[in-house]
């Protein structure tokens, strides 16, 4: 079966969820599964909102402990883009924003934004889908994928 785990941060940097994903990932290994994991590049939670220089980004592919896991990078320009946060406070730019969005705004707002991964999911055609913490615009890809 084609299993699909997607999470904002995973192996290197480890919370409660991460170590969730962790294992349950590799215990599905365990039992014979292919899963496959999709998260961002991101070596801490700072980066996630905005560009740190100083930490190198974690490798776009690798295999740990049976799991492979996919990073994609973060589209910093998309989310600081001022759009998302200027257009719905000027008059009628709201519902202009609520109608191209389909009421997803607040959760687009939210970041962060790594778009090439609504492809990558759709490209890998999973059987299953588990999508750790709703926060952001993550569990969102993957609805739209």
């Amino acid at each position: 079966m084609k299993i699909l785990h997607v999470g904002l941060l995973y192996h290197s940097f480890m919370g409660g969820g991460q170590r969730h994903m962790k294992g349950l990932s590799e215990t599905l290994v365990k039992l014979g599964e292919n899963v496959t994991l999709f998260t961002l590049n991101a070596p801490d939670l700072k980066c996630l909102t905005r560009r740190l220089y100083k930490k190198p980004l974690l490798p776009k592919s690798e295999p740990i402990n049976g799991v492979t896991v996919k990073r994609f990078g973060i589209n910093y320009n998309l989310y600081n883009l001022l759009l998302l946060r200027i257009i719905p406070r000027i008059r009628g730019g709201y519902r202009l924003m609520k109608a191209a969005f389909d009421g997803a705004l607040i959760t687009l707002s939210q970041g962060p934004l790594a778009p090439r991964m609504i492809w990558e999911i759709i490209k890998f055609k999973p059987e299953i889908v588990m999508v750790l913490n709703g926060y952001g615009a993550l569990p969102y890809f993957c609805y739209l994928a």
